[in-house]
């Protein structure tokens, strides 16, 4: 059978072209209307896309600047300009290591130019320090403050890259997980063991114990839901090791899970994990020996990983990879002793499009390694604990 359509619900083609007229954006283009918008000519090369009223920029943000798509800094000067009237040198670097991190200003450079003399006060007071040699050494300093907090680098905030001596830049990575007070660590060490739960304690001998008697070659899990006191506890194993010269190493699988360590760093930041690390048969870091990184991980005492569950596998498989090259070992993480925490009852890794069964695959526990590990498990809910302190109608609840 076929339906005809009535003749009167036929359109010509001149009623057709009448409509597609009516509903174009900006009417014909072509041959009918060569001024049409999208008959223009627009840019041929890079070079025509920094070029505004016959100037070339320097940069795309320049250009951009230019064109006024980008905010002025008018706010983060009068910040800086404040700042300079009550704050030292030292906290003027610390500021302006804030803004680049979190802010991103739109000139950073003019900025730098603006203020740098102010930033760079205290170096220009010591004696046979020349304008330039102070501004190297604030430089210098804004760097490994940017590097402390887990910032890229000056160049990626068209900064000038400060001069360092070979055993200087050799040293900066060791540095960042060695420059701490034995002292204060001691101090917080001791006030944080008086704390723990008697659950926590247990687990802290234990593993304690393991990095006292040499027991690298381990992968422990420490299985905690939120609200059981993990991120106290990572502190105090931090504290502990940190208390006698050792470095321990905190990383995170989430930036924001890493600012509540102390000196954390994201996984993929401290490793130098390849992103497209999912599609790699075979993964491995993006790091050699040689280089600083390696020497930090070859003195380090302990590896954590918070909030390890959210990882791929392939993560920590290519850690596995990694450290078992740089350390010149075939044990288990290159006989690093390694505790990765984390909640398998919150959110596992995220495939894009994947179906049930590629999560399971992705996840930590389909990794080989998983029968290596030794799982620790904190039950107390703290959070609870406090509510039922403080009165309120609950009680400690154990999952």
């Amino acid at each position: 059978m076929q339906q005809s359509v009535p003749k009167s619900q036929t359109k010509t083609k001149t009623q057709n072209s009448s409509q597609l007229l009516l509903h174009m954006v900006h009417g014909p283009c072509g041959a009918l209307n060569p001024n049409a918008p999208c008959m223009k000519d627009g840019p041929t090369s890079f070079q025509l896309l920094r070029t505004l009223n016959g100037t070339t920029h320097e940069s795309y943000r320049d250009a951009c600047l230019a064109l006024g798509l980008l905010k002025d800094d008018n706010i983060h000067r009068q910040t800086l300009q404040e700042a300079c009237i009550s704050q030292s040198p030292q906290q003027l670097r610390n500021l302006f290591a804030i803004l680049l991190t979190q802010i991103c200003p739109s000139n950073p450079t003019e900025l730098w130019e603006e203020f740098c003399h102010e930033m760079s006060g205290n170096y220009a007071h010591q004696t046979d320090v020349t304008e330039e040699a102070a501004k190297n050494m604030a430089i210098i300093n804004l760097e490994d403050i940017i590097a402390s907090i887990g910032g890229t680098s000056l160049e990626n905030h068209s900064l000038p890259v400060p001069t360092r001596q070979a055993d200087e830049r050799k040293d900066k990575e060791y540095s960042r997980e060695t420059n701490y007070s034995c002292e204060d660590q001691e101090r917080i060490a001791d006030a944080n063991v008086q704390k723990l739960t008697p659950e926590q304690s247990v687990i802290y001998n234990d593993f304690t114990q393991k990095i006292q008697n040499g027991q690298s070659s381990l992968i422990c899990f420490l299985d905690a839901p939120g609200g059981c006191g993990k991120t106290f506890f990572i502190e105090t194993i931090l504290a502990s090791q940190r208390a006698k010269g050792s470095i321990a190493i905190a990383t995170a699988s989430t930036g924001l899970a890493a600012t509540l360590l102390p000196g954390g760093r994201t996984i993929h930041s401290t490793f130098k994990v390849p992103l497209n690390i999912i599609n790699s048969e075979t993964p491995s870091c993006s790091f050699k020996k040689g280089t600083a990184l390696s020497r930090v991980l070859q003195d380090a005492s302990v590896l954590i990983v918070d909030e390890a569950t959210l990882l791929h596998r392939k993560v920590i498989e290519a850690i596995d990879t990694t450290l078992k090259d740089i350390r010149s070992s075939f044990e288990v993480m290159g006989g690093l002793l390694t505790l990765l925490c984390g909640d398998f009852r919150q959110i596992l890794p995220v495939i894009r499009q994947g179906t049930r069964a590629n999560i399971v695959d992705a996840c930590l526990k389909s990794s080989s390694l998983w029968r290596l590990v030794q799982q620790y498990r904190l039950t107390t809910n703290m959070r609870v604990a406090l509510q039922a302190v403080k009165g309120q109608k609950c009680s400690p609840t154990n999952f």
